[in-house]
C-alpha cells in the first residue's frame, strides 16, 4: 500500500494518531487478519507521521538558514543591538503574526526578529532597546553587514557623529522618531540611502555632512518647524536628491557646500524668515536649479560662489533689506537675466560675482550703502545703458563692467567718494579700477583716468 501523499494528508503541525488505541473502534475484539491490518496501518501512520515532522522540520530549517545572516547582524555597539524586521513576510511559514509580520523567537536570545523569505523585501533595523534616546558616536560606522532600513523609534532624541558613516544602509525611516532633536555630522555619510528624507518636528541641527554622498531622492522638510541649522556639506554630492527644495521658518543659516552637486530643481525661501546666511558654495553647481531665487529679509549675506553655476534665471532683491554683502563668484555664470535691483545695505559685490551672466539693467538708485563693486563683477554681461553710481562707491574693482553694452558716458555725478585711479598706477585709495570699463561704448569724465577701449 502506498503511503498517500503527506502534504495532503494534513497540513504541516496537524496531529495524528500514532497507536491502534487512538484508532477508531479501539477496544473490540480482532481477528488475526484485522490485527494484522491495523498493525500495518498503526505502522504506515507512524511513516506519515514521521514525513510529516520531516516537511515540517525543512519547513523550519529554511526560516532559520534565511535568518542565519540576520542572526550574524544582531550587532553589538555601545551596550545597545538591532532587531531586524521584513515587510514582506510569507505568513505559511511560521503561523505566530502581528501586523503582517512573521515573528521568530529564537532560543537563548534576547531579540525577537521578523523575516520573509528569500527574495522578499530588505530588513528595517530598530533599536531592541526602545528606551534608549541616544545613538552613540561611531555606533555601525563602516559596518556593510547592516543593510536595509533602519527605523529610528521615538525615544531616540540624538544619533551620533558618523553613527552610521559608510555603513550599508539603503533607508532611513523618522516617522516614529518624534523626540529626535540632533542628527549628527557624518552620521549617514557615504551611505546607499535612496529614498525621499522626510525631517520630524523637533530635529533642530542637521550636522556637517550628514547625508553628504548618499543616494537620497528628495528632502521634505515641511514639518521641520524647529530645524535651525543645515551644516556644512549636510547634503553635497547626494547627486540623486531632487525636487523643490521649500525651507521652513526656523532655519537661520544654510551652511558650506550644504546642497552642492546635487539635483534640487527649485529653492523656496519664501517660508525662511529667520534665515540670515547662505554660506559659501551652498548651492555650487546645481546645474538643475531653475528660476527666480527671492531672498527673505533676514539675510544679511550671500557667501562666495553660493549659488555659481546654477542655472537661475531671475535674482529677486526687493524683501531683501537686511542684505549686507553679495560674496565673490556668487552667481557667477548662472543663467540670471532682466536687470538686478541693489537693495538699500549692501556694502559689497564681490569679485566675479554676476561675471558671465545674462544681466541687461543694473539699477543703484537704492543702493545708499554700497562701497565697493568687486573686480569683474559684471564682466562680460548683458548690461546696457547708462549707469549711475551712488555717492558712497569707493571702489570699482579691475574689470568690473568690462565688455557690457553700457553706453554714454558713465553718471559719476553722485560718486563723491570714487577719486582718482586704481592701485596700479599708485593710488591706494578710493578707486576706479584698471580697465574697469574696457571694452565697452562708455566714456568716463576727465577726472577718471581710463576710458573704454572702444572709445580710445
Amino acid at each position: 500500500m502506498e503511503l498517500p501523499d503527506a502534504k495532503a494528508a494534513a497540513p504541516v503541525g496537524a496531529s495524528l494518531p500514532t497507536s491502534v488505541k487512538d484508532a477508531p473502534g479501539a477496544g473490540a475484539k480482532l481477528s488475526a487478519a484485522e490485527t494484522a491490518q491495523k498493525k500495518k496501518l498503526a505502522d504506515q501512520l507512524k511513516q506519515l507521521q514521521k514525513q510529516i515532522d520531516i516537511e515540517q522540520q525543512t519547513a523550519v530549517d529554511k526560516v532559520d538558514a534565511s535568518i542565519a545572516p540576520l542572526q550574524e547582524q544582531v550587532l553589538a555597539g555601545g551596550g545597545m543591538k538591532l532587531r531586524a524586521q521584513k515587510n514582506s513576510p510569507d505568513a505559511s511559514l511560521w503561523p505566530c503574526k502581528r501586523t503582517g509580520w512573521v515573528h521568530l523567537f529564537k532560543p537563548g536570545t534576547e531579540m525577537q526578529e521578523t523575516i520573509a523569505p528569500s527574495g522578499a523585501a530588505e530588513a528595517c533595523w530598530e533599536l531592541a532597546d526602545p528606551t534608549m534616546t541616544v545613538i552613540p558616536d561611531r555606533f555601525l560606522q563602516g559596518n556593510t553587514d547592516l543593510k536595509g532600513t533602519l527605523r529610528v523609534g521615538p525615544a531616540v532624541t540624538t544619533i551620533g557623529v558618523w553613527a552610521f558613516h559608510d555603513s550599508g544602509l539603503t533607508g532611513l525611516d523618522l516617522s516614529e522618531a518624534t523626540s529626535l532633536v540632533e542628527i549628527g555630522d557624518g552620521a549617514f555619510y557615504g551611505t546607499s540611502l535612496a529614498v525621499a528624507l522626510v525631517i520630524p518636528a523637533k530635529v533642530s541641527m542637521i550636522g556637517n555632512g550628514a547625508f553628504q554622498a548618499t543616494k537620497l531622492t528628495g528632502l521634505d522638510l515641511s514639518k521641520a518647524i524647529s530645524l535651525v541649522e543645515i551644516g556644512d556639506d549636510a547634503f553635497s554630492y547626494a547627486t540623486d536628491l531632487a525636487g523643490t527644495l521649500v525651507l521652513p521658518a526656523n532655519v537661520t543659516m544654510i551652511g558650506s557646500s550644504a546642497f552642492q552637486e546635487t539635483k534640487i530643481m527649485g529653492l523656496d525661501l519664501s517660508k525662511a524668515t529667520s534665515l540670515v546666511e547662505i554660506w559659501d558654495s551652498a548651492f555650487l553647481g546645481i546645474d538643475s536649479l531653475e528660476g527666480t531665487l527671492v531672498i527673505p529679509a533676514n539675510v544679511r549675506s550671500i557667501a562666495d560662489c553660493a549659488f555659481q553655476y546654477t542655472k537661475l534665471t531671475s535674482l529677486d532683491l526687493s524683501k531683501a533689506t537686511s542684505l549686507v554683502e553679495i560674496g565673490a563668484w556668487a552667481f557667477f555664470e548662472t543663467g540670471l537675466q532682466g536687470t538686478l535691483v541693489v537693495p538699500s545695505k549692501i556694502a559689497t559685490i564681490g569679485d566675479f560675482a554676476f561675471e558671465s551672466t545674462k544681466l541687461t539693467g543694473l539699477d543703484l538708485s537704492k543702493a545708499t550703502s554700497l562701497v565697493e563693486v568687486g573686480e569683474q563683477a559684471f564682466y562680460k554681461t548683458g548690461l546696457a545703458g547708462t549707469l549711475v553710481v551712488p555717492a558712497t562707491v569707493r571702489t570699482i574693482g579691475d574689470s568690473a563692467f568690462y565688455g557690457t553694452n553700457l553706453t554714454g558716458h558713465i553718471d559719476l555725478s553722485k560718486a563723491t567718494s570714487l577719486v582718482g585711479t586704481g592701485p596700479s598706477l599708485g593710488n591706494t585709495g578710493p578707486s576706479l579700477g584698471h580697465g574697469a570699463f574696457s571694452d565697452t561704448d562708455v566714456g568716463l569724465p576727465r577726472a577718471h583716468s581710463y576710458t573704454s577701449d572702444r572709445s580710445r
